[in-house]
């Protein structure tokens, strides 16, 4: 997992090569749109712990005076996880009823 800067927002590079139509979303709303994994199969816990751990190593490396929430959502059939950077004035993505990492700055 690689992530790059664009625009002042931070993104997962694999996800924005496929992502398109982001335009019109407010600087929270692309990150948690194009940043989004769905996992599935028996391993799929241990690859969003995988995938979650890279993504907090390499945002506290390049980006240490910014702070990011990880959300982490398990389902029956799958586990999705995204991120996006936290920005003052702008609501976070989700507050409740699912699991919040914050990375701070």
């Amino acid at each position: 997992m690689a992530l790059i800067e664009i625009d002042d927002c931070v993104f997962d590079r694999e996800q924005y090569d496929l992502s398109h139509g982001l335009e019109a979303l407010d600087p929270v709303g692309r990150g948690a749109f194009v940043n989004h994994l769905h996992l599935s199969g028996q391993n799929a816990s241990l690859e969003a712990d995988r995938i979650i751990q890279s993504w907090i190593r390499e945002m506290r490396l390049r980006w240490p005076g910014r702070t990011f929430r990880i959300y982490r959502q398990v389902e029956s059939s799958e586990i999705t996880i995204r991120f996006h950077l936290v920005r003052p004035g702008l609501p976070n993505w989700c507050e409740q009823d699912i699991e919040i990492t914050t990375v701070p700055g």
